[in-house]
């Protein structure tokens, strides 16, 4: 095997190496950006409360409190009223983010909530077509490597 065909080969695979990075990295924050589950179960830890209270005050059960702890992402009304039993904003992680999230107050009714959601959803698109295009992009390096060593097997 020559150095050209090690070096392309070092190449493709590093080149590979970055693109399931970055399609790891997609998809984690694909989402909602935000693990929110995990967030609200710290904070329900950090205040101290018992998964039964909390359960009560938002209210629901003790079960479904386990699988909100789980969500990456939540209704906007759940995370509303979990955040007022709270007394916590977890709309901020979401603005951190770059997610722009309009406060819509109660009076303005339910038009607000739709622009976020269409807002929201065209960002959606986007982020489900560059995923796409990484998959797409780590399944042709991997072709490529495949047929890389294929021909060096074939030189053997």
């Amino acid at each position: 095997m020559s150095g050209n065909e090690n070096k392309y080969i070092t190449l493709c695979l590093s080149i590979t190496h970055i693109c399931v990075v970055l399609l790891h990295h997609l998809s984690d924050n694909f989402g909602g950006m935000v693990d929110i589950g995990k967030m609200i179960q710290k904070v329900v830890r950090e205040q101290k409360w018992k998964i039964t209270d909390f359960a009560d005050a938002v209210p629901t059960n003790r079960r479904n409190v386990y699988n909100i702890f789980r969500r990456r992402t939540i209704d906007t009304k759940l995370l509303t009223k979990i955040g007022h039993v709270l007394n916590h904003d977890f709309f901020q992680y979401y603005q951190s983010e770059g997610i722009e999230l309009p406060i819509v107050e109660e009076e303005r009714g339910s038009y607000g909530l739709k622009e976020q959601v269409r807002k929201l959803t065209e960002e959606k698109t986007i982020l489900e077509i560059k995923v796409k295009e990484l998959h797409k992009e780590v399944q042709y390096q991997n072709e490529i490597i495949q047929l890389l060593k294929d021909k060096i097997r074939k030189r053997k």
